[in-house]
């Protein structure tokens, strides 16, 4: 199964999210003090008879056709975490298998913040994180919306390359 990244903070089957992600850090100057990583993923889930406002998502259960072992994703997860956040001390980048996944490429994306909001064509994602959209429609510089991405940079690089049923069996 393929996961995809709906940047900045949702994985997706298909074109139905599986996963959020949710961060909140704390910088000071230019180091990190302390992060919080919230990870929502939806596994087991029979999503037949799910409200209306449910039909965008999807679960692990719906797409696998069977249940999935919740503590072996767990453990998946953790490794996946782990081995991506010490690859920066190999001298290790993830960017690439990050960005290759992205699920927004080449559609017209919106983003918004409590100052500012913009759209443009996505084309790419750099090196810090941020979603290039250089057809930004507010003449904004370059379109990317850096702050955001950032925040939730070190959380997505950790999960989103992780693929279920890869190197383990749930």
């Amino acid at each position: 199964i393929e996961a995809r990244v709906k940047w900045p903070n949702d994985v997706l089957i298909g074109d139905r999210k599986v996963c959020g992600i949710l961060t909140e850090l704390e910088l000071l100057g230019d180091r990190l003090r302390w992060a919080i990583v919230g990870i929502g993923i939806n596994v087991n889930c029979d999503l037949a008879s799910a409200p209306p406002l449910m039909v965008r998502a999807t679960s692990l259960l719906t797409v696998t056709g069977r249940p999935i072992s919740r503590l072996g994703l767990l453990v998946a997860l953790l490794e996946g975490i782990e081995r991506r956040y010490l690859a920066p001390d190999r001298g290790l980048s993830i960017h690439h298998e990050w960005a290759d996944r992205m699920a927004t490429l080449g559609e017209r994306v919106h983003v918004s913040t409590e100052a500012e909001r913009w759209s443009g064509l996505a084309t790419g994602v750099d090196a810090d994180g941020a979603q290039d959209t250089p057809a930004a429609a507010d003449g904004h510089a370059d379109g990317r919306a850096d702050s955001q991405a950032k925040d939730a940079l070190a959380a997505l690089e950790a999960v989103v390359a992780h693929r279920v049923g890869g190197e383990h069996s749930f």
